[in-house]
């Protein structure tokens, strides 16, 4: 089969935040039982909510729109680490498993804000 690939999985910024999102999942599967459907499911949507804000943001045709996507996707990775924190003080994440998530997702936090700073670039231009 051929491989056909959409213009944001080019996006170095939006496979970090993938990456990042599958391993939320992996992590979050190991929540006891009751969470399942409160804490680890919102963890989970705004983990993904990241990558895919990236994504549609990319496909919009303004750079202003463009930012707003970015934004987004920014809001959302400071909701999960929040979430990640009230984990950790519920005793569902180590302190090392936390402070090893909440470092890649500072990284990916950069990342983001130098793909917002490139898309602003653009607007002024």
């Amino acid at each position: 089969m051929e491989n056909v690939e959409f213009p944001y999985e080019k996006l170095f910024v939006w496979r970090e935040a993938k990456k990042l999102s599958l391993l939320v999942y992996k992590i979050t599967a190991e929540f006891p039982r009751e969470e399942r459907f409160i804490l680890s499911a919102q963890i989970k949507r705004a983990a993904a909510s990241i990558a895919n804000n990236l994504a549609e943001g990319s496909a919009r045709e303004s750079n202003k729109e463009k930012l707003r996507y970015i934004e987004i996707a920014y809001g959302s990775l400071l909701e999960v680490v929040s979430q990640l924190d009230f984990s950790k003080d519920l005793g569902f994440l180590s302190e090392s498993e936390f402070y090893k998530l909440k470092k890649a997702y500072y990284t990916l936090s950069l990342q983001i804000y130098r793909y917002k700073k490139a898309v602003a670039s653009r607007l002024k231009a």
